[in-house]
């Protein structure tokens, strides 16, 4: 790892203890930690299905979750998980017989949209859809810089009002670009140059995008000329580092970028972390000036030339959760919640009997519910989506963070 301040530099308002003693204060306790046995048991949301996205009422009861379906996973759905049931929200989103991951988020009407890649393998675009309470509605036209290249691997953010940011890469022959682009009216304008400056060699990409309490555009991606995380901010019409790549370029391998927000709007980032034959899951968190690591990085078994993205979310009192595909000969997906002081330990496997998870998403409702969905096995010719949710936890008074008052300044003012 980069010698990042380490999370242990930063001070929690309630935390263990004296967590404890503030929610007893209002008369409240402290969420109930999430693991594996905590969960109901699996069920089918989807089978052949696979790629699943989620996006939960961060204050409600309802939950949204997009998929892949059909015998070659080619029909875009959309489900409302509310209770125990899970309700099509309208027919399939119109998706031209293509579906790849997509990418889902509520707006402020609690309405889903989604970013999704469609048309054939060589020359897919992305189109991004809201749901008006009756049908898909294309939202702008289909987001390509250059027709003749490949769009893929759409996330999807969204802005004031409800307006929509998508970062997403482009080919450029056997180079890839990093790209973003906001809706202006009817119209998609680019946001700045490319996020990674000039194409880059197979291996980057796989973008992860978050607004950040400015509303200023945050975008986590692979470089693929030396193997790192990387995350950018717009400042201006310039993307500039947020700090130094997430790990130590030569030694390790960083993939698969996850962001979150925790409720001050600070960003939080996870993503797979190899080191010769073994994997981690590190989650960092920006104070305004450098990344500090939350705990130890989590362990994740061994390294693959497969990966998944780790999925990451806090709830509404800024706790944050991460769900992550564990390698090895007994693969399995995993579930780790921060408890103030570290990482729970998963007690279990939440795949359950049919280990080797992978592709999870998550959600966290307004009670604390945790939301995760998952595709296995990993073989897509065989693959369907399952879904489990958390008993609701107690509310609880929110962990508040602030910088440690000792730690000395790295310059300029403070951001977020």
């Amino acid at each position: 790892m980069s010698p990042h301040r380490p999370f242990r530099s930063w001070i929690l308002a309630c935390a263990g203890s004296a967590l404890a003693a503030c929610a007893g204060a209002s008369g409240a306790s402290r969420p109930a930690t999430y693991g594996g046995q905590e969960l109901s048991p699996p069920r089918d949301a989807g089978a052949p299905a696979a790629a699943p996205a989620l996006a939960a009422e961060p204050r409600g009861t309802k939950a949204y979750l997009a998929l892949c379906a059909g015998p070659a996973h080619s029909a875009l759905q959309v489900k409302l998980w509310e209770g125990d049931a899970l309700t099509p929200v309208g027919g399939p989103v119109p998706s031209n017989g293509r579906c790849a991951p997509p990418s889902l988020q509520l707006d402020p009407a609690g309405q889903p949209v989604v970013a999704f890649e469609e048309g054939g393998p060589d020359h897919a675009r992305i189109q991004v859809r809201r749901w008006d309470g009756s049908a898909w509605r294309a939202v702008g036209p289909p987001l390509i810089q250059e027709a003749e290249e490949r769009a893929s691997s759409p996330a999807i953010a969204l802005g004031k009002g409800g307006a929509p940011w998508v970062a997403w890469e482009e080919s450029r022959g056997d180079a890839i670009l990093v790209l973003v682009a906001r809706l202006d009216g009817e119209v998609w304008r680019p946001v700045g140059r490319a996020v990674n400056g000039s194409p880059g060699p197979a291996g980057t990409g796989t973008p992860a995008l978050a607004l950040d309490s400015t509303g200023a555009p945050v975008v986590a991606w692979q470089d693929g000329r030396s193997r790192t995380v990387r995350i950018s901010r717009l400042e201006g019409e310039e993307w500039e580092d947020m700090g130094a790549p997430l790990q130590e370029p030569g030694a390790t391998v960083g993939r698969a970028p996850a962001l979150a927000l925790d409720p001050a709007g600070y960003v939080l980032a996870a993503f797979v972390l190899e080191r010769g034959a073994e994997r981690a899951v590190p989650v960092l968190r920006w104070d305004g000036r450098s990344w500090g690591e939350v705990g130890e990085p989590i362990p994740a078994g061994q390294a693959a030339a497969a990966v998944s993205r780790p999925a990451l979310a806090t709830d509404r009192w800024g706790v944050p959760v991460v769900a992550f595909p564990r390698g090895g000969a007994v693969p399995a997906l995993l579930l780790s919640r921060w408890d103030g002081d570290g990482w729970s330990d998963p007690n279990q496997p939440i795949d359950g009997d049919a280990a080797g998870g992978v592709s999870p998403a998550l959600g966290v409702l307004g009670d604390g519910t945790v939301l995760v969905g998952w595709q296995e096995p990993p073989d897509a010719a065989r693959s369907r989506v399952r879904v489990r949710r958390g008993a609701p936890a107690p509310r609880a008074v929110a962990p508040a963070w602030r910088p440690d008052p000792d730690a000395p300044a790295e310059g300029g003012e403070e951001q977020r």
